[in-house]
């Protein structure tokens, strides 16, 4: 019973958690859609709102497939690409992307790809790249720099942001916990990077971040899976 009340815990933090970015990049995009007049940005509008609809249809099926055999899901592995994640990622994030004027960069030259579980890898990226544009600093435009590199018997991916940064010393260790924030903001329930964590851990990873307040964070995911 305790097992089966902790997953629908589980179940219910990552729906609330998992379908907001979609949702709220789904609704600034009707919203303005009547407001767009001419013909080649009416398509591009509707080619961002489809990529956004393919990234909530593919959320709500990890979902889905997390009511029935997380665990199972969470352990199946396959080679992963790297790039093929990020723009499946960036999809659902496209208004807000838009909307901050950030500047995505991605590096996976030394490894593009990695037997891993792709419903996982799909959350790393989710999480640490709605937070780079959440916490975006006030007064310049989101810069992310992704990569990934080969640590003897795994690989390791770096999110770097230029955002507000975290002041470690006061708010260190409060990242990873539950229902913890740190900024205050209307979409910042304290559970990404606490499942995150809990994810990435119960898969024999690890996950760290380095930041510097007002200037730098990144975050760094140790991934328990071999190389291309």
């Amino acid at each position: 019973i305790a097992k089966r009340s902790q997953k629908l815990d589980d179940l219910y933090h990552s729906v609330t958690h998992d379908l907001r970015a979609p949702l709220a990049n789904m609704e600034m995009l009707i919203r303005l859609l009547p407001e767009v007049t001419k013909e080649d940005d009416r398509l591009e509008m509707y080619e961002n709102l489809s990529g956004v609809v393919n990234s909530l249809k593919s959320t709500a099926n990890d979902l889905v497939i997390k009511t029935t055999d997380d665990s199972a899901v969470a352990r199946k592995e396959s080679l992963v690409s790297f790039q093929e994640v990020l723009d499946e990622r960036l999809s659902g994030l496209v208004m807000q992307i838009e909307e901050s004027r950030a500047t995505i960069e991605s590096d996976f030259s030394e490894a593009s790809s990695v037997n891993y579980s792709r419903k996982l890898l799909k959350s790393v990226f989710h999480n640490l790249l709605s937070n780079s544009l959440k916490y975006k600093h006030p007064d310049r435009a989101p810069i992310i720099k992704i990569s990934s590199s080969v640590e003897k018997d795994h690989v390791l991916l770096k999110f770097e942001d230029n955002g507000r940064g975290i002041d470690l010393e006061k708010d260190g260790d409060k990242v990873f916990e539950k229902s913890a924030t740190i900024y205050n903001h209307p979409e910042a329930l304290g559970l990404g990077l606490y499942y995150l964590k809990k994810q990435i851990s119960n898969s024999g990873g690890s996950v760290w971040l380095e930041s510097e307040l007002g200037k730098v964070t990144t975050f760094f995911v140790k991934l328990d899976g071999r190389k291309d």
